[in-house]
Order: structure tokens, then C-alpha cells, then sequence
């Protein structure tokens, strides 16, 4: 089974760090993908948030 999980992104870091940290508790099927779709966000923590997440969590996908 395939899986696919999308993320909009457009600042708020404090909602976003708190979204990533459940999703690297989660438990997910081998074949995932994680969608990260920052809108423009002007906040530099939310691109300082989405590179940490992005490492710590190989199917994650940024997209602008």
C-alpha cells in the first residue's frame, strides 16, 4: 500500500514544529511519502523547521 501525506506550510513554526514531531512518532507503511508545501512563508524559523525535519525523515519531500 501506497501512502501519501501533504503538509501546507505558511508560517506559524510553532504549529509546524509540533506537526513534525508527531509525524517522526508515527508509524507509517513502507512505501510513504511526506509532501512538505511551504506557501512563500516569510518566517526564516519555518525554513530552519522543514531542512531539521526534512533530515530527520528520508520521505520527506519539500516543495515550493
Amino acid at each position: 500500500m501506497k501512502l501519501g501525506i501533504i503538509i501546507t506550510i505558511h508560517n506559524r513554526p510553532g504549529y509546524l514544529q509540533t506537526c513534525f514531531d508527531s509525524l517522526l512518532k508515527a508509524t507509517y507503511p513502507l512505501d510513504t511519502t511526506i509532501y512538505l508545501m511551504d506557501d512563500a512563508s516569510t518566517d526564516p524559523k519555518v525554513e530552519e523547521i522543514i531542512e531539521s525535519f526534512r533530515l530527520a525523515m528520508a520521505s520527506a519531500i519539500p516543495v515550493k
